[in-house]
């Protein structure tokens, strides 16, 4: 692959230069289609993915993370949660939600 670029022209009108020629190497890349079934071309730096397939597999990701970590979460709140106690009517002459005298 060669790149040539033009010389920029100065305004004092020196003369032509030789143009400036980089040479990069790099190799060919291969097209491979989307391993997610689209249809369309994937990305080698995306897992193989076209962009709309890795946006998907990203966000598919964070929300299995996010589900995992509630999960979690209400797992430890059941553990710390501390049984609650029956509380038996003792005072048989007041009402128990409003408190008044029966």
């Amino acid at each position: 692959l060669l790149i040539r670029k033009k010389p920029k022209k100065d305004s004092s009108g020196a003369g032509a230069q030789a143009p400036a020629v980089v040479e990069v190497e790099s190799e060919p890349v291969e097209r491979s289609l989307c391993k997610g079934g689209c249809g369309f071309f994937g990305d080698p730096a995306q897992d193989g993915l076209c962009s709309k397939c890795f946006k998907d597999s990203v966000k598919a990701a964070r929300e299995a993370e996010k589900a995992r970590a509630e999960e979690q979460e209400a797992v430890l709140s059941e553990v710390e949660k501390e049984p609650e106690k029956e509380v038996l009517q003792t005072d048989f002459t007041r009402c128990w939600r409003c408190k008044r005298k029966l």
